[in-house]
């Protein structure tokens, strides 16, 4: 995963911050301005999901992450990942607590713990973890816009906007990805 937020923050251009402020594109707003917005919402005392510039990019940020969800890029690479996934055991709850303690790639826990998994080879883990990283690399150039208006909107409004785009695309999809996968596994 390191690796795919490496590529992501690769590919996202950064915007000069001596641009002017340009609230109608979020991806355009330099770090004065964005002080001065955060400051005169506090000051106002408004609760800042209220505030239109927040409903706006929610609204779209949201749009943008569902074409994302149901790109077929995107759905080759959950697949790839649930399979990797499944030859590494994490569906052993010993293994998934072991993997996220590690802090290591997949790839690397992979290696370290190879008896672990239902690999035949650490051959073939290599391969089919190349395959997962050229699915994510796919994914990602082929969701740039997503991608880059995600991370601006995160920097305008923190991490919690993109989880409240999530749990409520979660909420309203019972069939996507993350919802099967947990069926699935019994969640």
């Amino acid at each position: 995963m390191r690796c795919f937020y490496f590529i992501l923050f690769g590919i996202t251009s950064i915007i000069s911050y001596s641009q002017p402020a340009d609230f109608d594109n979020i991806t355009n707003i330099g770090t004065t301005a964005l002080e001065n917005y955060r400051k005169s919402v506090e000051e106002k005392g408004k609760d800042i999901k209220n505030d239109s510039l927040y409903i706006k990019t929610f609204n779209r940020l949201k749009k943008l992450y569902e074409k994302q969800q149901d790109s077929g890029s995107s759905k080759r690479t959950h697949v790839i990942i649930s399979d990797f996934s499944k030859k590494m055991n994490l569906d052993n709850i010993e293994n998934r607590i072991d993997f996220e303690k590690s802090k290591l790639s997949m790839i690397e826990w992979v290696e370290k713990n190879f008896e672990k998994t239902s690999f035949k080879t650490i051959d073939e883990a290599n391969q089919k973890y190349t395959q997962l990283l050229e699915a994510q690399n796919e994914e990602i150039i082929v969701n740039e816009e997503f991608y880059t208006y995600m991370l601006h909107s995160v920097k305008l409004f923190g991490g919690q906007i993109f989880g409240d785009v999530v749990l409520d695309y979660e909420i309203n999809n019972p069939n996507s990805v993350r919802n099967k996968f947990l069926q699935d596994n019994g969640y």
